[in-house]
């Protein structure tokens, strides 16, 4: 079943490459077809237009008017479109801290000099008031993932 999940006219105008006759784009009226359910999230630049796996982003950073997504294999996509974008398309496994929205299963560690270590073997640093909120977070995503694995010796 296809749902039509978000208006064509606002992703294009993100990078302004809004064309005349958005119909004619589209074939739908001003929208994007998208599979219910998916763990995807769309990416539109001025250089290309894409699907994102959910599961394949480390996270999603606001700086400077952009949002900057980083991928686990250590591919970077730079957009216009709007963090709150993004809001729309991620789960329970997205924590937004400071200017970072971070995928917690991507996440290796989180030192004690607040920085967060991902797969790939990149990382992001917080502020203090940030690490100790996504350390505390983390801890708890941790235990829940594990605790509904049955892994958890408590």
């Amino acid at each position: 079943m296809l749902v039509y999940k978000l208006p064509l006219r606002d992703l294009l105008e993100t990078d302004g490459i809004m064309g005349k006759n958005i119909n004619k784009i589209s074939g739908v009226s001003g929208a994007v077809p998208t599979d219910e359910g998916a763990d995807y999230c769309p990416l539109i630049t001025q250089s290309l237009v894409s699907k994102l796996r959910l599961s394949d982003i480390n996270y999603f950073e606001y700086e400077s008017g952009k949002t900057k997504i980083e991928m686990c294999d250590g591919t970077i996509h730079y957009t216009r479109q709007r963090f709150e974008f993004f809001m729309d398309y991620i789960d329970e496994r997205f924590f937004s801290v400071g200017r970072f929205l971070i995928n917690m299963n991507r996440i290796i560690s989180i030192d004690s000099e607040a920085v967060v270590h991902f797969e790939a073997g990149s990382r992001v640093y917080l502020t203090k008031k940030n690490y100790v909120e996504l350390k505390q977070r983390f801890a708890g995503y941790m235990i829940s993932y594990f605790l509904s694995k049955g892994k958890m010796g408590l």
